[in-house]
């Protein structure tokens, strides 16, 4: 894997789905859990489409997403990550 791939290992929006799979997960979870500047991070999940689109032709993550909520203090609306528990378990298998 080349530098600034995204890897099973670093944690992520995939890894943290796998940890907790069926649950959903924000993006300020996945930043505090990688310790990354949001742009880093933002950058991580373009590598995981751009490899996943010539893997597959198209983007496709092994976690779903989606646009959450506007958050009430900042205004900003924050996307969700989860995990199906069949694809977290293999995600975990491959990780070790």
């Amino acid at each position: 894997m080349e530098q600034g791939e995204p890897s099973p290992r670093r944690p992520g929006p995939v890894r943290g789905a796998a940890e907790r799979p069926d649950e959903k997960i924000t993006f300020t979870e996945v930043l505090q859990r990688s310790g990354l500047p949001e742009r880093q991070q933002s950058n991580e999940h373009a590598a995981l489409s751009r490899i996943s689109g010539q893997l597959f032709k198209e983007k496709r993550w092994p976690i779903e997403n989606s646009q959450g909520g506007s958050d009430s203090t900042t205004g900003k609306a924050e996307m969700l990550y989860w995990m199906d528990s069949r694809v977290a378990s293999w995600w975990r298998d491959i990780a070790k």
